[in-house]
């Protein structure tokens, strides 16, 4: 019988073969499973909106009026173009018969409406008056006297000349005895402009030194400092009412508006159900007079509303509240 045809010899083939196919693939399953990609996506955090913060200050009780004094001090030199002698038209210059009218008191007349126009302007309103105030001074006090120093570069007979001219002035307009008066002639200032080491900015500093000095040894021209006087003529001194002071407004804060808000505004509403707007704002801060929100009112109580769009467009609101009272007495004073 052939070795093939034996049934035991069929039968081992056939579990051998069996065993051999399942060792292999479990061999081939092992060696070729590869893992599987992991895909990672990347999601932008968002951040929380920040909390807007609002806050109201107010004056318990705030001044609708207030009688302020200012003390703008005096420039002693009256400053000259170059090549000219003649006085600035930058300087205040009267006819006789105004001259005769001029008080220096009058300064303050229209300055309780400018009084938050820069300080710096009102002290150039004041100064380029010196030549009536000057005269002022003199016709009131008879019996002071003044020195005139006229200073022009390398030609002290100019600077007389400067000297002489602001003289006529006063002698013409403000009727001052001309023995009062002294002129004198120099090529430089006592205390110029223009230093040995100046560098910068020569063409003014030498302007600056074509110019007529006021020196005086009246004291009732001078200003006093401590129990002597100074070689400064006397300040200027203006009374004027101020309406409306800063610290008679209400202040609304948002903390943040500027870089968190697209605007904002606000709503009074007093005890009467009465409603006043006021905006839109963009900055963190913003006022509103004190007079304005009381009208005719004494006093009042106001819910305050502020209604804002972030610059996402989200709306936000935030409350508070507010009193405000009128003062019965009016006259305050005041230093600036």
């Amino acid at each position: 019988t052939d070795y093939f045809d034996a049934p035991r010899a069929v039968e081992t083939w056939t579990i051998y073969t069996v065993r051999a196919g399942v060792a292999l693939k479990f061999g081939t399953v092992k060696k070729t499973i590869a893992p599987e990609k992991t895909k990672i996506i990347m999601v932008a955090a968002v951040a929380p909106e920040k909390e807007i913060q609002f806050y109201v200050r107010a004056p318990k009780v705030y001044p609708s009026k207030r009688q302020v004094r200012e003390i703008f001090p005096l420039r002693n030199s009256i400053f000259f173009e170059m090549g000219s002698t003649q006085i600035a038209s930058r300087y205040v210059q009267l006819n006789p018969t105004e001259a005769v009218a001029f008080r220096e008191e009058q300064l303050q007349t229209g300055q309780s409406n400018n009084l938050y126009v820069g300080r710096s302007v009102r002290q150039l309103e004041v100064y380029h008056h010196i030549l009536n105030i000057l005269g002022d001074r003199m016709r009131r006090n008879t019996e002071s006297s003044i020195i005139l120093v006229g200073s022009s570069d390398k030609n002290p007979v100019e600077g007389t000349l400067l000297a002489t001219n602001v003289k006529d002035y006063l002698v013409d307009k403000f009727k001052i005895d001309p023995s009062r008066i002294t002129t004198e002639g120099r090529d430089k200032p006592i205390i110029p402009s223009e230093q040995p080491f100046s560098t910068s900015q020569l063409d003014l500093l030498h302007e600056g030194d074509r110019r007529v000095d006021i020196e005086s040894n009246s004291a009732s021209l001078l200003m006093e400092v401590g129990v002597s006087n100074s070689g400064f003529l006397k300040p200027v001194q203006i009374v004027a009412t101020q309406h409306d002071p800063l610290d008679s407004y209400v202040i609304f804060t948002v903390k943040g508006a500027t870089d968190l808000l697209q605007s904002w505004n606000v709503k009074l509403k007093d005890e009467r159900g009465n409603i006043q707007g006021f905006g839109p704002y963009t900055l963190d801060q913003a006022s509103v007079s004190g007079k304005r929100i009381l009208g005719n009112d004494l006093q009042g109580n106001y819910e305050v509303v502020m209604t804002g769009v972030t610059k996402s467009g989200k709306k936000v609101k935030k409350t508070s509240i507010v009193s405000l009272t009128k003062p019965t007495d009016i006259k305050q004073e005041g230093l600036r």
